[in-house]
């Protein structure tokens, strides 16, 4: 076979390995370690929680970012292919609350939070009611830019207002009646109240200092 021949059998090939394409085969490669990596780990209670084990979740959201930012994909394609998987992961989520041995649920989430995402993104202009008074309300935003100390200390929280020390210094002050008769809702105010606060509290003084670094940076639309 001449050399031409053989250059042109391999040509489509070659395709793969452009750098747009090993952009995505880096993505597959971080979410197939998280997926593995939770099958692997079921049975450790805190496995799906290790940094490496959330590595599919970081790699959704690329996945998603690399249909947008990267020129002439197809985003009618991509959103075919994600609601498919987002119902497809539905439906493993609900067997997964009968059998979570073989059911990474956290990665299901992640799939159908791109979908959700995906479709606000693709609707950003939409005039309809859903979209002006319910994803544009204020408090609504306010909570989306709090979002991450919400993820980040919500576990925390939780554990500071339920530790003695809490119900010792300060619910023992409260009247009988709402400590002891109305626990569970001042539990869940609790925790709601100082976790918005503890979150707020981090977005201004934290992540908006780390925020201000984005000037010094060139983005490539």
């Amino acid at each position: 076979m001449a050399v031409e021949e053989q250059f042109y059998l391999i040509w489509p090939w070659l395709v793969l390995f452009t750098k747009k394409y090993i952009l995505l085969y880096i993505i597959s490669f971080f979410i197939l370690i998280g997926v593995l990596g939770k099958i692997l780990m079921a049975n450790n209670r805190m496995g799906a929680y290790l940094t490496f084990n959330c590595f599919d979740a970081f790699g959704f959201g690329a996945l998603l970012s690399y249909f947008y930012l990267t020129p002439n994909m197809n985003l009618f394609n991509f959103k075919k292919l994600i609601t498919i998987s987002a119902v497809i992961s539905f439906l493993l989520f609900i067997y997964g609350f009968f059998d979570q041995r073989y059911v990474p649920l956290r990665t299901l989430i992640s799939i159908i939070a791109v979908f959700i995402i995906n479709n606000i993104v693709m609707n950003t202009e939409s005039r309809s009611l859903f979209f002006r008074y319910v994803l544009n309300n204020k408090v609504l935003i306010f909570i989306g830019k709090i979002s991450y100390g919400i993820y980040i200390y919500h576990l925390i929280i939780l554990s500071f207002v339920n530790s003695k020390y809490f119900n010792l210094h300060i619910n023992s002050l409260l009247p009988d009646i709402l400590y002891r008769k109305y626990w569970n809702y001042l539990f869940l105010f609790e925790n709601i109240f100082l976790l918005l606060l503890v979150s707020w509290l981090s977005f201004i003084f934290i992540e908006t200092k780390f925020l201000n670094f984005k000037k010094y940076f060139i983005y490539n639309s």
